[in-house]
């Protein structure tokens, strides 16, 4: 679990947690292995644009209503 009891140690897990990975023009599609998304909605609307590898619901790594 991300979460801590020590302000600092919370803090700095949060700012990892939020870490995003920004791609200049594309990658090869072997680079990516799966897919986490905030819910079932999402994971079907993926699997609609044919995306085939694993996709997982984890609800409680996004921010806002959905998620924490």
């Amino acid at each position: 679990s991300w979460f801590s009891n020590d302000l600092y140690e919370y803090k700095n897990n949060k700012r990892i947690k939020c870490a995003e990975v920004l791609v200049p023009r594309n990658i090869p599609e072997s680079y990516i292995i799966g897919a986490c998304v905030v819910d079932e909605e999402a994971k079907m609307l993926l699997l609609s644009k044919g995306f085939y590898k694993d996709i997982y619901v984890r609800p409680q790594v996004f921010f806002g209503k959905k998620g924490v």
